[in-house]
């Protein structure tokens, strides 16, 4: 079957090649109703299909973004990283949403060498780069500089870390864990844990620590170092969190434990269940992200939502947007607390 191509369309709508190319590259041209509905209908009654490689060409962009997804903790049980958490398949979903609308191609990669990742970027000419380690830039940076090349690719990145990116998508992160301590307290809790990924090293998991923390002061409630698990943001992670939890004396035991991740949580509610800890009258969980999971899992979880779909399609349009002249050098996206089940209150608050 003979493909049908541009010149075809323009003979059909009786109108010159140029006019039809202009018009399917969507250029500034200005076009009257009557041709734009001449080349539509010839589109239809041909059955075009336009060739994207061709309009790439024609258009002197790749319309091609990658997703630097971050490196799998060392402890993992699988190698599945969107399998495993379901943060980054959400993710996800709204950067390929957003990128049909634009007639982005998507492309994600699990590298963490910078060598590795600039040459990806340069190979595939991207137009846009999503990164959830932004520190990484700073390397594709000098390395272009190194090798006297320009990084011509609009970087975004996804956490607080200072880097030479040309945007960034964030949340209220100090917010998120400040709203799910308030409500804890006001369900009687004081003895409040707090479980994270290693925040020496996230600036992410070190903001909401922060949001902990000023949140506990606020009500009245010192700090107390021993309330605070650090291990690997996934299921075993807060597998291990849970047991630990689980052998704490009565007095000392946390009532309630707020956590970075839904993931995290999850593991938590999981190891306790197992040793026969009832959730949530023997340990109030709030988790954050608001997973598809989190209403699935029993008891439902309480949580910081973000919108993590519609954080996908911002970092999408914000590239779009660099390429019409619109720069967004920083979006912070609000959260909001989801009351579900694994919350309780003390007994005797009121």
């Amino acid at each position: 079957m003979k493909r049908v191509t541009i010149k075809d369309i323009a003979r059909e709508a009786k109108t010159s090649y140029v006019t039809v190319s202009h018009y399917l590259n969507k250029r500034d041209s200005k076009f009257s109703d009557d041709t734009a509905q001449r080349i539509e209908a010839a589109i239809k009654k041909l059955g075009y299909i336009p060739n994207r490689m061709a309009r790439k060409l024609a258009r002197k962009r790749s319309y091609t973004i990658g997703v630097v997804l971050p490196p799998l903790p060392p402890s993992a049980s699988s190698k599945n990283l969107l399998r495993d958490n379901p943060f980054y398949t959400e993710f996800l979903s709204g950067v390929y949403s957003k990128a049909w609308e634009y007639d982005y191609d998507v492309l994600t990669t699990a590298m963490s060498v910078p060598e590795a990742v600039f040459e990806w970027i340069v190979g595939y000419q991207l137009d846009g780069v999503v990164l959830f380690t932004s520190g990484i830039a700073r390397e594709l940076v000098q390395l272009a500089e190194k090798r006297e090349m320009k990084l011509d690719t609009v970087l975004v990145g996804l956490d607080h870390t200072e880097a030479p990116v040309q945007a960034r998508v964030l949340i209220d992160d100090e917010d998120g864990t400040r709203q799910a301590v308030a409500y804890l307290v006001s369900q009687g809790h004081r003895r409040i844990g707090f479980a994270t990924g290693e925040y020496t090293l996230s600036r992410v998991n070190a903001i909401r620590l922060m949001g902990y923390q000023k949140a506990l002061e606020a009500s009245g409630i010192p700090f107390d170092e021993t309330m605070i698990f650090v291990d690997e943001v996934s299921l075993e992670g807060g597998m291990r969190i849970g047991k630990k939890i689980a052998t704490f004396k009565p007095s000392q035991t946390p009532t309630a434990v707020v956590c970075v991740a839904d993931i995290l949580a999850i593991g938590i509610i999981k190891a306790c269940v197992r040793v026969g800890r009832k959730i949530p009258a023997d340990l109030s969980v709030v988790g954050f992200d608001d997973l598809v999971v989190s209403s699935l899992v029993e008891p439902e979880l309480t949580t910081i939502r973000q919108d993590i779909v519609g954080r996908g399609e911002t970092c999408v349009q914000v590239i779009e947007d660099f390429y019409q002249g619109k720069y967004h050098p920083e979006t912070v996206l609000p959260v909001d607390l989801v009351i579900r089940q694994s919350v309780a209150s003390i007994s005797g608050h009121r």
